[in-house]
């Protein structure tokens, strides 16, 4: 029994983890992108005469902000691997003890596919992401096609994290 607490505890702590790095991550993320498009400058800061950040530095930043959301993606992966870990720990002792909490939860998350949510949400991050750096990065074109590229490396990084084998709950 002791066991068991202690792996329902664990799986309360990297659910609090999870539940951290999202709220943070996500609200980090979008102040930033938020703040990339209020204060990179278009081509209308240049007709303007004002000062305009280089090309070269909007893409390194655009491309930043990518990396930052692929590496959130990856630590999300990594905190969910080990919570199902733990999860397959205390369904294996709930069975030798005729408890089935883990197992109706899993049954409850498994049918409402909530996880999908989750997973477009990083997808809609990084298009985002790809689509701010467009109309900041307009009318060059290396440029553009540099975030475009950027995006679809993100994209795909995040969509490998997503179909990794994942531990049968």
């Amino acid at each position: 029994m002791e066991e068991w607490k202690s792996a329902r505890k664990l799986l309360g702590q990297f659910d609090d983890r999870l539940h951290d790095l999202r709220k943070y991550g996500f609200s980090f993320i979008t102040a930033l992108l938020a703040a990339e498009s209020i204060l990179i400058p278009g081509p209308e800061a240049k007709a303007a005469g004002q000062a305009v950040i280089p090309d070269r530095i909007k893409l390194a930043v655009m491309l930043a902000t990518l990396l930052l959301i692929m590496g959130m993606r990856l630590m999300d992966k990594h905190y969910r691997l080990f919570q199902e870990a733990a999860m397959v720990r205390a369904k294996i002792i709930e069975r030798s003890l005729n408890l089935e909490l883990s197992d109706a939860i899993a049954f409850r998350y498994n049918g409402e596919h909530f996880w999908r949510y989750i997973n477009w949400l990083y997808y809609l991050f990084a298009w985002t992401t790809g689509l701010l750096g467009v109309f900041i990065l307009y009318p060059n074109p290396l440029a553009i096609a540099g975030v475009i590229i950027g995006t679809s490396l993100a994209t795909l990084a995040i969509w490998i994290s997503d179909s990794c084998k994942n531990l049968d709950l």
